[in-house]
């Protein structure tokens, strides 16, 4: 279930290494249940992004049913990042959609 917070922050679950422009998935082993009407965004840290680690799907929808993952990458060309076990990884930020959702209108 949702934290009743609006935003919340991930924890690299095990360390290891992420290569210059290399890209890493990252189960997280858990769903989440969005109230009607929110999406979440996930944000990289600023300890990651220093790094040049981002997030690549930055979206979470209240459709999305599976097991949530992260999919990082590393920007950097001649660098790897180091992913501490405990550090801060990513923020979820619970939003409100702004618009409600739209449909694709058939033809």
């Amino acid at each position: 279930m949702l934290s009743p917070l609006n935003s919340w922050e991930v924890l690299v679950p095990k360390g290891g290494m992420l290569p210059p422009r290399d890209t890493t998935t990252i189960p997280l082993n858990w769903k989440l249940r969005l109230p009607p009407g929110h999406f979440v965004l996930l944000l990289p840290s600023s300890q990651q992004a220093k790094k040049g680690v981002t997030v690549l799907a930055v979206v979470i929808d209240l459709d999305y049913q599976d097991e949530i993952s992260l999919l990082l990458h590393n920007r950097g060309k001649m660098r790897h990042a180091s992913l501490s076990p405990s550090a801060l990884i990513v923020n979820f930020l619970r939003l409100p959609q702004p618009c409600g959702t739209t449909k694709p209108q058939s033809t």
